[in-house]
């Protein structure tokens, strides 16, 4: 069975549809005996359950667009709505929609779409509460919704054939034997397999350049004054066994930072890991090195 071989073929061809991809996908899966991946590609083909477990690449941005109407039957349409003027509570949705939907229904969406596109309307209980929000002269607000476009849809579908590509070859980089051999599949370390698909799925993805995805999804992850959950974190970053030592070692030594600076040890060891992600040893995006590195230290720290 060649199954890297194939996924990796399949990746790269824009004509496979997602959907047969990832169940292809569920035999490598099956081989690995990987729960992580498994549990991904159950809800990419199943759909998720919950909206605080989607990837942030199932969020696609859209600008809010109010309707109005007023006398005699007069509209405005297309009123682009300042999502600032929003309770908070209501602010995360109109900056970006979240899609919990099976591959199959937003490859229909993408398809649905064409070239005029679609439109995701509000409950008509949350227009009427921001009715007070956005107020024109004798009119009043009666709907509101986020367009939608083809290539929004395609984003998602993108993004999951990528992370998919991403991971196979990782595994290939790993062990190239791995392209034609399922021994060697099965040889591979589970902890190992786990880190390059954190890394793939879930890791440097979710870095954009403002650093908010990002840094929510440290938030997630580590947990402050947890060492275990800074180190596990880190090892969700390729971050080797000896290196996990001597951060935690350095940690220790350098004992609790109410001063906000990161202490004496704690620097030489993120020097030493920016210097191996420059010569390539530590498997990380280079521009992202400092920002990963900071970001997990900040949270364990409890700084804000």
């Amino acid at each position: 069975m060649k199954v890297i071989r194939e996924i990796r073929d399949a990746c790269s061809d824009p004509s496979v549809r997602i959907g047969d991809l990832l169940r292809k996908a569920k035999i490598l899966a099956t081989t690995l005996q990987n729960e992580p991946l498994k549990l991904w590609l159950y809800h990419e083909l199943n759909g998720y359950p919950r909206i605080e477990d989607l990837p942030s690449y199932r969020k696609i941005g859209s600008q809010p667009m109010g309707t109005f109407a007023g006398p005699m039957g007069a509209k405005v349409t297309n009123y682009s709505l300042p999502v600032s003027y929003m309770p908070d509570f209501l602010q995360a949705r109109g900056k970006a929609i979240p899609f919990a939907n099976t591959v199959g229904e937003i490859e229909a969406m993408a398809e649905t779409a064409g070239t005029n596109g679609l439109a995701q309307h509000w409950l008509p209980e949350a227009v009427e509460l921001l009715r007070g929000a956005y107020t024109m002269d004798g009119y009043v607000l009666v709907d509101v919704y986020q367009p939608l476009t083809k290539p929004a849809f395609e984003g998602i579908l993108e993004a999951v054939r990528n992370r998919l590509l991403d991971f196979a070859l990782g595994l290939q980089e790993l062990n190239p034997e791995v392209v034609d051999s399922e021994k060697a599949l099965t040889g591979l370390a589970g902890e190992r397999v786990s880190q390059i698909f954190n890394i793939a799925v879930y890791g440097d993805h979710n870095a954009v350049a403002s650093g908010k995805d990002f840094s929510q999804t440290v938030t997630q992850g580590v947990q402050a004054g947890d060492l275990e959950s800074l180190l596990a974190y880190m090892c969700h970053l390729n971050v080797q066994p000896d290196d996990l030592k001597d951060l935690k070692a350095a940690v220790e030594k350098d004992g609790r930072r109410p001063d906000r600076r990161f202490g004496e040890g704690v620097t030489s060891w993120m020097g030493k890991m920016s210097s191996k992600a420059v010569g390539g040893s530590w498997k990380v995006a280079l521009a992202l090195a400092p920002e990963l590195l900071k970001a997990a230290l900040y949270n364990y720290y409890g700084w804000k």
